[in-house]
């Protein structure tokens, strides 16, 4: 029996010994303070504050826990809109709920609203445009705008900005996975897109009968969908529409043209099609065959995709598959100015849009 124990004595001593070993090694390998040292800096308060908000979003969770940072690090920022972004971040990471609490209402001369919602070092087009991840860096999904073109991408999910407590609280049950939490949520469509958060987190799509819109309810269900890589999820959506719109999601989710064909009709085909095409861009994808462009039957829709394809590809000889000359001028200028190359202008017949180029790309 004193065998027993003394084997058990040790057996503590050396967890104890390791725990405390690893709560040293996170306390010395931890620069976050000499990170937000380099954000108080900044002279610009809205970049201050989203220098910080992206610190805490790579503070290790571990470090929450061992109570080295807590919620007092968002007194550093200098704006009510960077204070309630970093507590929600906080809130997540400690997964308490508690702290949304802290949330205060956003005065209208906030100056730095929306100036969350992309990293720091990363806010010039010129920067993200030689990004895979143009608009995304998580690998979530989302709806990503660029330039006006928006598609769906398992790649990412942007950084947010927490504007209020019902932001928060949705922030921390999407990373606790934990559905209660979504009935805490005043606003009704925010209340619904935590549901349909979790559900595609968890994929399970009978968690979407409990959104209570028709339309935030099909979202979620083409989320599962492609999450889950199952097409036939979306016949559960009875608008055709809608359905076609889950359709196009898992196509380029998938990055399968041949999903286009299940769509009801030929303009939603098209817009898959092209959907496709702007993500390959978009998310630095590479398919060979130019040949989806010339499927699109719509001619606008047909030259947008060339755009984007040719884009795509690096290949700007694709414009000369445009429909007339002024869509060819345009794709070229296009792609001149994305790829910071003036020489490409010359190849304009328009005077005035080769002009125009040659100034962009000075």
């Amino acid at each position: 029996m004193k065998n027993k124990f003394k084997i058990l004595w040790v057996v503590a001593g050396l967890a104890a010994v390791l725990v405390l070993g690893v709560v040293v090694y996170l306390h010395i390998n931890d620069d976050t303070d000499e990170r937000i040292a380099n954000c108080m800096k900044k002279s610009d308060p809205c970049e201050k504050d989203s220098c910080i908000i992206w610190v805490v979003r790579g503070i290790d969770f571990k470090l929450f826990l061992l109570h080295k940072h807590d919620v007092s690090i968002c007194d550093k920022t200098s704006s009510v809109s960077g204070k309630n972004t970093c507590i929600g971040y906080v809130a997540a990471k400690k997964k308490d709920v508690s702290l949304c609490d802290g949330i205060l209402p956003i005065p209208e001369n906030d100056g730095c609203i929306g100036s969350f919602k992309s990293p720091p070092e990363r806010k010039s087009e010129e920067n993200t445009s030689q990004n895979k991840t143009d608009c995304c860096w998580q690998n979530k999904i989302t709806d990503c705008c660029w330039k006006g073109a928006c598609f769906y991408t398992t790649f990412c999910i942007p950084q947010e900005e927490i504007s209020n407590k019902n932001d928060c609280i949705s922030f921390v049950a999407r990373s606790k996975n934990d559905l209660s939490l979504c009935d805490k949520i005043s606003n009704i469509s925010k209340k619904n897109n935590c549901i349909s958060s979790i559900a595609w987190e968890k994929e399970d799509v009978s968690l979407c009968d409990k959104v209570s819109t028709t339309n935030q309810k099909n979202i979620c269900i083409s989320a599962v969908a492609s999450e889950k890589g199952e097409l036939f999820l979306c016949d559960k959506i009875p608008n055709l529409s809608a359905r076609d719109k889950c359709i196009s999601r898992f196509a380029v989710e998938t990055r399968n043209f041949s999903v286009c064909e299940r769509t009801s009709n030929s303009s939603a085909k098209d817009d898959c099609i092209v959907f496709i095409t702007i993500a390959n861009k978009q998310l630095g994808g590479h398919y060979t065959n130019v040949s989806f462009c010339d499927e699109v039957s719509e001619v606008f829709a047909r030259d947008k995709c060339i755009v984007w394809d040719s884009l795509g590809k690096r290949d700007v000889s694709l414009c000369d598959k445009t429909s007339n000359t002024s869509v060819r001028d345009q794709c070229i200028m296009l792609f001149a100015e994305r790829t910071y190359d003036k020489s490409i202008c010359k190849k304009i017949s328009d005077p005035e849009i080769k002009q125009e180029c040659v100034q962009r790309t000075s």
